[in-house]
C-alpha cells in the first residue's frame, strides 16, 4: 500500500510509473530531481501527489489519469518544462498545480471523451506561455478557460470539444500561434459571439484549417 522505499533510488533521468495498484495509497517522497517519464495512473486509492514537490522537470511525458479519489494535482507545482506529453482526467480532478510550467513541448490533453473530470476552468497553468497539441476535451463542469491567460503558442491543433457547461473561452485571446487546425464542437454554451471574439482576438494566428460547428447560438 506504499512505495517508500523506492524514492532513494531515483535519480536524475529516472522513470517513475506508478499504475493500477488498487490499494496504494502513498507516493515515494522524491528527491530534488529530473525525471525522464512520470506516470501516475489508475490507482484507486491514491489521494496526494505532494511527495513529489521536489520534481522541478520532466524530459518525456507526464500522465496523471483514472486515479478515481484523486482531488488535486498539487505536488507538480514546481515542475518547469515537460519534454514530452502531459495527459490529465480522473472523475475527482477538481484543481489543477502547474503553476511553475511553462512549456509543454508535447501534447497537452485535459480531459477525456470516457469519463468527465470535476474542472471548473483551468487556473493552475498560469505560467504556461506554449504547448504542442492542445486538448480540452469533454470536461463536463468546465465553465472558463482562465488560467490559461499567458498561453501564446499552440504548436500544432487546438481542439476543444465536449465541454457540456463551457461558455468563456475569454482566456484564450492572448494566442498569436495556432500551428495547425482549430476545431470548437459539441460545446453547446459557448455562443457564436464568444467563438467570433475569440477568432477576432486571433486573427491570422490559426495556419490550418477551422473547424467550428454544433456549439451553441
Amino acid at each position: 500500500s506504499d512505495l517508500s522505499e523506492l524514492g532513494g533510488a531515483l535519480q536524475d533521468g529516472s522513470s517513475l510509473v506508478v499504475a493500477d495498484n488498487d490499494l496504494l495509497t502513498t507516493l515515494p517522497t522524491l528527491p530534488a530531481v529530473e525525471l525522464a517519464r512520470l506516470r501516475i495512473d489508475y490507482n484507486d486509492l491514491l489521494t496526494d501527489l505532494t511527495p513529489l514537490t521536489p520534481l522541478t522537470g520532466v524530459s518525456g511525458d507526464v500522465s496523471v489519469r483514472g486515479n478515481d479519489a484523486l482531488v488535486s494535482t498539487a505536488g507538480l507545482q514546481n515542475i518547469r518544462s515537460i519534454g514530452g506529453d502531459l495527459h490529465l482526467d480522473g472523475d475527482s480532478l477538481a484543481t489543477l498545480r502547474f503553476d511553475a510550467l511553462e512549456a509543454v513541448h508535447g501534447e497537452l490533453w485535459i480531459g477525456s471523451t470516457l469519463s468527465s473530470t470535476q474542472l471548473t476552468d483551468l487556473t493552475g497553468f498560469g505560467a504556461l506561455e506554449s504547448t504542442g497539441y492542445l486538448r480540452i476535451v469533454g470536461n463536463d463542469l468546465l465553465t472558463s478557460m482562465d488560467g490559461l491567460e499567458q498561453l501564446t503558442t499552440v504548436d500544432d491543433d487546438l481542439r476543444i470539444t465536449h465541454n457540456a457547461a463551457l461558455a468563456d473561452v475569454e482566456a484564450l485571446h492572448g494566442l498569436t500561434l495556432v500551428n495547425g487546425s482549430l476545431s470548437i464542437q459539441d460545446n453547446p454554451i459557448l455562443s457564436l459571439a464568444a467563438i467570433d471574439a475569440l477568432l477576432a482576438a486571433m486573427g491570422a494566428s490559426v495556419t490550418g484549417q477551422q473547424f467550428i460547428y454544433d456549439n451553441g447560438n
